[in-house]
Formats: structure tokens, sequence, C-alpha cells
């Protein structure tokens, strides 16, 4: 199958593909896409990362919204 009739697959809808996280991981740590991906990926890491403590502290001094 060449790259003309991938999309063609693809696009109709015949064809679906599965990209498991731990492949899609080494592609943007291996360099093979911008660092500007590399860094996005690190940032919203870290937010997910440090929500976890801050949503315990907050629940910890009761801070509620509204």
């Amino acid at each position: 199958m060449n790259y003309k009739e991938f999309i063609e697959q693809y696009t109709s809808g015949k064809l679906s593909v599965y990209i498991h996280k731990s492949y899609a991981l080494r592609v943007i740590s291996a360099g093979y896409l911008p660092k500007r991906y590399y860094w996005a990926h690190t940032f919203w890491s870290w937010v997910w990362l440090l929500s976890i403590p801050t949503g315990i502290i907050l629940l910890f001094f009761n801070v509620g919204i509204g």
C-alpha cells in the first residue's frame, strides 16, 4: 500500500489506525518531531502531575468553589 492509497482508505473510513501510547512517547522523546512538541508534552505532564497535590491541599484547607 502506498501513501496515496493509505490516505484514500483512511479518509473514507475503510482503514483505522491505532498508535500505542508508548510508541508515541518514544517518537516525541527521540527527537523525530520539533522540540515544541517535546516541551508541550513536558509542560502538560507537569501540570497534570502538580494538579494532584494541589487538589489534595485544597481539600485539606476546605477551599470550595462557590
